[in-house]
């Protein structure tokens, strides 16, 4: 079975989590990478589009913070139960 688009986003955002987070006193990990959607799309194998829904579904369930070109890991459990489905 593939893995679905938000299966795939959340295991791109842990790995970038594994090799660029900072960790933050608030326990969430910092991605310092200049990172825009079209990088995380393109390392999940989907659209701009289908990760742009997926992200912002992640951050309206607090997983995730972003901004202009880097991302909060906020919830780094919830990632890894996402990504195991």
């Amino acid at each position: 079975m593939d893995a679905t688009v938000e299966q795939r986003v959340a295991e791109v955002l842990q790995y970038l989590a594994d090799k660029l987070g900072e960790t933050r006193p608030d326990g969430s990990l910092l991605l310092q990478a200049r990172l825009n959607r079209d990088d995380i799309a393109g390392m999940a194998g989907t659209t701009l589009e289908s990760a742009s829904r997926v992200l912002g579904r992640f951050k309206r369930a607090g997983l995730i913070d972003s901004g202009r070109q880097w991302i909060s890991v906020q919830d780094r459990g919830a990632l890894e139960e996402l990504s195991a489905l």
